[in-house]
């Protein structure tokens, strides 16, 4: 999404290339890298999500970990910090998830009800105010999800309600200008609405 990717081996090592303007490649630096480096962590991975200038990481034991730009708490640390974070440090709360999706200023983990929980930009779908939130927030609504997609501006989950229904909100009260959340209209919505039916 940002310029960088990343990939986890059989052995459960992150290695990530690309852009590192703000350490998103979790390798103690800020260079970038024209090939796979490996994250600064001695620590065990399932999974991989990269962000914008952020990366979350999926561990064995279902922690996050994020690293990269902290901006709006886009890391989860519990804190609204700007300084960026050069290797893993835990996502603040102690929760664990059965998958992670990051985006732009944030990211969001499905926990193993299926309850979708946010931080940075995208984690205020859980209220009505205009600011991130710097740690685990559960999104509005009380709908569980078998799946979560983050982007840029909004989120969207395909909701297990025995329907497979999508349903998506904006960051933030943003991200519906244009039609992103596909609900027919332009309105910005705070927690997850149905796309409307094509």
């Amino acid at each position: 999404m940002g310029g960088h990717t990343c990939g986890v081996t059989t052995s459960g090592k992150i290695y990530c290339w690309g852009n590192n303007g703000s350490g998103q490649l979790g390798d103690g630096t800020t260079v970038n890298r024209l090939a796979p480096v490996a994250v600064a962590s001695s620590l065990t991975f399932k999974a991989v999500a990269a962000g914008n200038e952020l990366t979350c990481g999926l561990a064995s034991d279902g922690a996050a970990y994020c690293w990269g730009s902290h901006v709006g708490g886009s890391l989860g640390l519990g804190t609204i910090g700007s300084d960026p974070q050069l290797s893993p440090v835990a996502v603040s709360g102690g929760m664990t998830f059965v998958s992670l999706k990051a985006g732009s200023m944030g990211a969001c983990g499905l926990d193993a009800n299926g309850a979708a929980h946010c931080w940075g930009h995208p984690g205020t779908e859980a209220n009505v105010l205009n600011t991130p939130v710097s740690a685990p927030t559960p999104v509005r609504g009380g709908l569980t999800f078998t799946a979560i997609s983050v982007g840029a501006h909004h989120s969207c989950g395909i909701a297990s309600n025995g329907l497979a229904a999508t349903y998506c909100w904006a960051h933030m009260g943003w991200g519906n200008n244009n039609g992103d959340l596909g609900t027919g209209d332009t309105e910005s919505y705070w927690g997850p609405v149905p796309i409307a039916s094509p």
